[in-house]
């Protein structure tokens, strides 16, 4: 019979003590050089992510953002707030400049790598792994070289809206750092730390609680022991009672501040796209594969992929099997994190899994976007640089040929891109071209047509738009009970380019054949938009929603055409004579 203590978390010994000058000895190992090294390959693989454009929803939420441009203050919710505050800053110095956004998202994504790095070598010596700090140094920095240069970061780096992930990864493991400082000598300053960056986090974007909380819970599990609860006793005797009765009071007024808020956004996101949770489980045990995938082997990278929903267990058995294999992962790596033996690797592997499993939580339209797996992917890092360690302790050329050969591929695959980035119409076509059934980046380039002033070439995309949807609405009726596009989220495209067709039209033939398009298209789909679109509550209050690119457009022409018209046909006779 197997012991309990087989199974239960033995308690770790005490780490030896810090060097009084850095979190980790550096004997050997030149300070600037890491950092030299860091630097460079973050320019290789991400530099030129300062020449990207401005794509999709960089626009709603930076361009025309009323908060943004200064016209109101009205960020989404409070927790998105600091990109917000940032956003305005960035706007109010630089205006719309492409560029001066995405220098916040390489500086942050700079701080990443630079915080992983110094992470690494605190968690390995924690974890008492190869042996040296100097190898642990190495280790640290190979991993960190490796998420710089990983090209599944590059949609996080060259979407200027992605900052706010960027964000709560870079505060995420900042408090890692912190709480591994106290976890090594309990101290106010370490804690002070970690609780700001904590709630830094948490102001970034919605689930940032979450995955702060992932990474400082994950590390208290393994790391905790007995030694560490004699420090903390230790270190309260020295803390006078009125300073322990003020932290824990802020910290209560927080939560209780905190947590109703909290619940209210949770609650709007289990219920705002009337997903079922079976569909949604089977759907996104799909998807982690798919991430887990990328991160081994980056390739196939869109910036809009276009994923089938899994309606049924009976009718799709491959998802079935996905979320099982997700279950037994998560179930292997639950066991192996309290054995001795592997409590190493497998903390590493549930910092990865723990931010990909969060996306079961979280239904959304959106089943599979890149950037999601941003806080998992400086952990994929230190797994590379922790394995090309111990291959450098047994044989040293090859390991450095290979962590060598490592990060060059990933700076040249990120390079090629962030090319594809820095054109808005390579993007699009790219998506469209992967997923032929994605309405979303035939309208972005529809508006670019139209934006060009080529408005013969919009109205043809149009066409196009349409018949895609007919294929669409086609694999959907086919399909049943198997796997499904969403539909809302192909009308709600279908009616921006009904929308940018209207004005096309009326700058090709005049403000009243725009008006009267609209009109007819109005009417077509008040007729007719419940069957194809999955609603509820109050029907006809959706519906009009859901017109609201049409009536605006219809709007704005009514009050503004006709002399629009008249500006224009005077424009004429001028450039005649």
């Amino acid at each position: 019979m197997r012991s309990s203590a087989s199974t239960s978390r033995p308690p770790s010994s005490p780490a030896p003590p810090l060097d009084a000058s850095s979190p980790v000895s550096s004997k050997g190992t030149d300070r600037t050089m890491p950092f030299v090294l860091m630097l460079i390959v973050t320019l290789l693989a991400e530099g030129m992510a300062l020449n990207a454009e401005f794509f999709m929803d960089d626009f709603m939420h930076i361009i025309e953002s009323d908060t943004v441009i200064g016209q109101e203050w009205n960020p989404p919710h409070m927790f998105r707030m600091l990109p917000y505050i940032l956003y305005r800053g960035i706007y109010a110095v630089a205006g719309p400049s492409a560029f001066a956004f995405h220098c916040l998202n390489f500086l942050l994504h700079f701080g990443v790598v630079l915080s992983i790095f110094a992470v690494g070598k605190l968690l390995f010596r924690r974890l008492d792994l190869l042996g040296n700090d100097e190898a642990r140094s190495r280790a640290a920095l190979v991993g960190a070289l490796v998420f710089a240069a990983h090209p599944f970061c590059t949609e996080a780096v060259n979407y200027a809206r992605c900052s706010m992930i960027q964000m709560v990864t870079l505060f995420s493991i900042l408090a890692s750092y912190h709480l591994l400082r106290w976890l090594e000598n309990p101290n106010a300053r370490s804690m002070t730390a970690a609780l700001l960056f904590i709630s830094l986090a948490t102001v970034s974007k919605d689930p940032g609680i979450f995955h702060v909380g992932i990474n400082i819970g994950l590390l208290c599990l393994v790391l905790l022991d007995r030694s560490w609860v004699t420090k903390a006793k230790e270190w309260g005797k020295t803390t006078s009672v009125p300073a322990r009765i003020g932290a824990g009071t802020l910290t209560a007024a927080a939560l209780i501040w905190l947590v109703p808020k909290w619940a209210g956004v949770v609650s709007n996101r289990l219920s705002a796209y009337g997903m079922e949770y079976v569909d949604h489980f089977l759907t996104q045990g799909r998807m982690l594969w798919g991430y887990v995938g990328r991160m081994i082997l980056p390739i196939h990278l869109h910036s809009d992929h276009h994923i089938a929903v899994s309606r049924s267990a009976i009718d799709d058995p491959m998802a079935v099997v996905a979320f099982a294999a997700v279950l037994v992962l998560c179930s292997l790596v639950a066991v192996g994190i309290f054995r001795k033996k592997t409590r190493s690797v497998c903390l590493l592997v549930a910092l990865v899994l723990g931010h990909l499993v969060l996306r079961f939580a979280y239904p959304i339209h959106e089943h599979f976007v890149e950037y999601r797996a941003y806080p998992s992917l400086p952990w994929v890092g230190l797994i590379a640089g922790l394995g090309f360690g111990m291959l450098f302790a047994i044989k040293q050329k090859p390991a450095i040929l290979a962590a060598l050969g490592v990060i060059v591929i990933g700076c040249a695959a990120s390079a090629v891109r962030s090319a594809v980035w820095s054109n808005s119409t390579m993007l699009a076509n790219d998506s469209s071209t992967a997923y032929e059934l994605n309405l979303r980046p035939k309208c972005h380039l529809q508006k670019l047509a139209f934006q060009s002033g080529k408005f013969e070439e919009a109205l043809g995309i149009a066409d196009d738009i349409h018949e895609t949807y007919g294929k669409l609405y086609a694999f959907n009726q086919n399909n049943p009970q198997k796997r499904e596009y969403d539909p809302n989220r192909a009308l709600d495209d279908l009616l921006v380019c009904e929308q940018v067709k209207t004005y096309a039209i009326a700058e090709l033939e005049g403000s009243k054949a725009g008006i009267k398009f609209a009109n007819e298209r109005i009417d077509h789909f008040r007729t007719n938009l419940t069957a194809g679109r999955r609603l509820s509550g109050d029907v006809e209050k959706e519906v009009e929603k859901a017109l609201e690119s049409l009536l605006t457009a219809r709007k704005i022409l009514t009050e503004f055409g006709e002399e629009y018209d008249r500006k224009k046909k005077e424009q004429k006779q001028l450039t005649a004579q």
